[in-house]
């Protein structure tokens, strides 16, 4: 039953494709608003932006310890961080955990896990 509920998280495609593409929607709005020159300045300062928030911490592997109880590990950090379960909401293409220590959530992308334990963790969601 543990090993059911412990999941191994890659890094989504589907997340970059989508942060990219709002970054280049924005972008192209601003160009209609501003002249060239702040039009660069605000895609430098995006752009420098987005690689800083690309450096985050990765999660490697999050696991149900309890009903509510769950624990993350991050790629390179050996520390196991626990916290406890607010709520689990499903938005079709990814999936919302919310704790009660707000630096604790995280989104789970469809493609970060298998598709039985996306499947798994639909019906969780249904479940809490």
């Amino acid at each position: 039953m543990a090993n059911q509920l412990r999941f191994q998280l890659k890094q989504s495609k589907l997340a970059i494709l989508f942060q990219l593409t709002l970054l280049l929607v924005m972008l192209c709005m601003m160009w209609w608003l501003f002249n060239f020159w702040i039009w660069c300045a605000i895609c430098v300062s995006a752009l420098i932006g987005y690689f800083f928030f690309c450096r985050q911490p990765k999660i490697n592997t999050i696991e149900q310890l309890d009903q509510k109880t769950w624990s993350l590990q991050y790629v390179e950090r050996e520390k196991v961080y626990s916290f406890q379960l607010d709520r689990l909401i499903d938005h079709q293409i990814y999936m919302i955990i919310y704790s009660q220590n707000p630096s604790l959530s995280l989104i789970i992308w469809c493609d970060q896990v298998s598709q039985q334990e996306w499947k798994r963790l639909k019906v969780m969601t249904k479940l809490l």
